[in-house]
């Protein structure tokens, strides 16, 4: 993990996952510095090894996670919030933010940091197809979702090519077989805990909103 303190901003009640977070690093052998950050401090955890406050005041943070805060943000103030979150970060440091459901089985993330990727995750707890991830897109992608662009084209693409693996034994093998059908350059996949995702290329800039570098990839089918 990158130098500097791991942040989970809007950790919700009682921090569960801040927790998780904690034990996964202690896990993987990492001890950073673990704070829990939530304006409504009757949510913060009161347990060892976390950190809290009811305001965002760190620097030079290693990770900063911040799922499930801007949902309901409108474009220009969730930008604003991406850029003032990013200055908080190490040179090195990398801001995971996105959208889960509520119990974290389907989630879209973006790992924003040298290099940045937008990173969609299931377990099949719900079922599956592709399209399932729209309604969790960052807010300004979501909206525009539509015939003639390129988000919709992939996914359109990759919801076909994920029905014409109906041969497979399950979710999961037809998940990575349609996404090799689909053949296109700069995607990566695998496995995580528990289920399954898939990483994008992205480009960001602190000019415009994020943009999925797409286009250029699906005109390598």
């Amino acid at each position: 993990m990158n130098s500097g303190p791991f942040v989970d901003l809007g950790c919700g009640v009682g921090g569960l996952t801040t927790i998780e977070s904690r034990d996964a690093l202690k896990g993987a052998d990492m001890n950073p510095v673990i704070w829990a950050i939530d304006a409504d401090g009757a949510r913060l955890p009161d347990v060892d090894g976390i950190q809290t406050s009811t305001e965002l005041d760190i620097d030079q943070i290693g990770v900063l996670r911040a799922m499930n805060v801007l949902r309901q943000y409108g474009a220009e103030e969730a930008q604003k919030a991406l850029l003032g979150w990013a200055s908080r970060l190490s040179p090195n440091g990398i801001l995971v933010e996105g959208t889960t459901d509520k119990h974290g089985e389907l989630a879209t993330f973006f790992c924003l940091g040298q290099t940045t990727e937008l990173v969609l995750m299931t377990t099949f707890s719900r079922g599956f197809g592709p399209w399932m991830f729209r309604d969790y897109l960052p807010q300004s992608w979501r909206r525009t979702v539509k015939p003639g662009t390129a988000l919709f084209d992939f996914f359109d693409a990759w919801a076909s090519e994920f029905s014409a693996q109906s041969d497979k034994p399950d979710a999961e093998s037809r998940f990575f077989a349609s996404l090799e059908a689909l053949d296109l350059a700069g995607l990566r996949w695998g496995t995580v805990r528990g289920g399954v995702f898939l990483c994008m290329p992205v480009s960001w800039s602190p000019e415009k909103t994020v943009v999925l570098g797409i286009g250029s990839i699906l005109s390598t089918r």
